[in-house]
């Protein structure tokens, strides 16, 4: 049989195809399945690392009262924590901000985001929605017609392609929405700080009952509670140092000197260096092609300044 018997073989169709099972996709994909939308998500894991893989814990009031109002957040209100006050610390002294008791009143719900991911999911599944696992986007064709397709590496290793009317990309900036934009289509904002942070994702208790901000002569360092067993800290990290540059007890005690605090009880870090950097496009929706539907975020996200 040959390559283009192959994808014929593995033509299937759906009125949208979503690309990617995280936050975006999985939002969208039970709102159109709710609605009676004939959808379909394509998602290049398979389903265990989808529902542990450890992203952002954050959830803004409007996002909550989006779930809330598509009767997506039994998991949340079950599981989550609010939060109002953030600590900044200096070498000068520290200030506690109560922001969710200013303005209407609005703090952030902590959640991690697999347990989202995994309440979207085990949702969207319950109600008969499909969700095609380990099938990797390769390219969006056509997106300038009516009929859309996506060029796809099918689980067991062969081509395929799924038609569509309409085609979301919630695949992030990596991903093939993104990659199959034509030139010129969008303008890309982009403004690179000049600084990393080191992301560590700590078997430990949150060490202060608020998000915590840390600014001296050595750097940031950030803390932020994501359950009451996992906690995400953060150090301003030098550009292109690997993530295993210190050993585990500099780590620490960099953090100590930086946020000032004096026990992180037994942690396992999970180390993952991101650039500090601010990406944005417009439009966010290219007319008659793949929306990257990362433009609405399901996460706060916080940047790091430059120094």
């Amino acid at each position: 049989m040959t390559e283009s018997q192959n994808i014929r073989a593995a033509e299937e169709a759906a009125d949208v195809i979503i690309l990617s099972a995280g936050p975006a996709g999985l939002v969208l994909g039970n709102l159109l399945h709710g609605s009676g939308i004939d959808c379909v998500i394509l998602e290049r894991a398979d389903r265990a690392h989808v529902q542990t893989r450890a992203r952002a814990g954050f959830l803004a009031t409007n996002t909550v009262r989006l779930l809330d109002r598509h009767g997506l957040a039994d998991g949340l209100h079950r599981r989550g924590r609010e939060h109002g006050t953030c600590e900044f610390r200096t070498e000068d002294g520290r200030f506690r901000l109560d922001h969710g008791s200013l303005g209407r009143g609005e703090g952030h719900t902590v959640y991690p985001q697999q347990e989202l991911v995994t309440d979207l999911l085990t949702q969207f599944l319950s109600a008969g929605g499909r969700i095609r696992f380990g099938t990797k986007a390769v390219t969006v064709l056509g997106a300038h017609g009516t009929r859309p397709s996506v060029t796809v590496h099918e689980a067991d290793g062969r081509p395929g392609r799924w038609q569509a009317r309409y085609v979301a990309g919630c695949d992030g900036r990596h991903g093939a929405a993104r990659r199959s934009l034509p030139p010129g289509a969008v303008r890309r904002h982009r403004r690179d700080h000049g600084v990393s942070w080191l992301g560590l994702l700590v078997e430990a208790p949150p060490s202060l009952d608020a998000v915590g901000y840390a600014v001296n002569s050595r750097g940031f360092a950030g803390h932020m509670a994501r359950s009451a067993e996992v906690t995400r800290y953060y150090l301003q990290w030098e550009h292109d140092r690997p993530a295993d540059a210190w050993c585990e007890e500099r780590i620490w005690d960099e953090l100590e000197l930086r946020m000032l605090a004096a026990d992180y009880g037994q942690p396992h870090p999970r180390r993952a260096p991101a650039p500090a950097r601010h990406s944005a496009r417009t439009p966010p929706c290219h007319p008659g092609g793949p929306p990257d539907a990362r433009g609405c975020r399901l996460r706060r996200t916080v940047h790091l300044p430059g120094r």
